[in-house]
């Protein structure tokens, strides 16, 4: 596994995939065929409080629970276990 993902749509159009309110905050994020671990991907979420979907960004990759400290700038692409 290469550890990388795709994100082939536009932002705004998982916005109406997922009924995300449209006055909900829409991320700047281009689609990409090839998106490397440690990247921001959109992540449609539920906003239990609000009762509606929403649209946050998150850092795409792994990071596993057995390390002591996380460093952000190492990555774990091709670890193994």
């Amino acid at each position: 596994m290469s550890g990388r993902a795709r994100l082939s749509s536009d932002v705004s159009e998982i916005k109406l995939v997922f009924s995300i309110p449209p006055d909900r905050p829409t991320p700047n994020i281009a689609p990409s065929w090839n998106v490397a671990p440690t990247d921001p991907l959109p992540v449609v979420g539920d906003d239990r409080r609000a009762g509606e979907r929403s649209l946050d960004v998150m850092r795409w990759g792994l990071v596993p629970f057995w390390p002591s400290e996380v460093d952000p700038d190492r990555g774990t692409a091709g670890a193994a276990c």
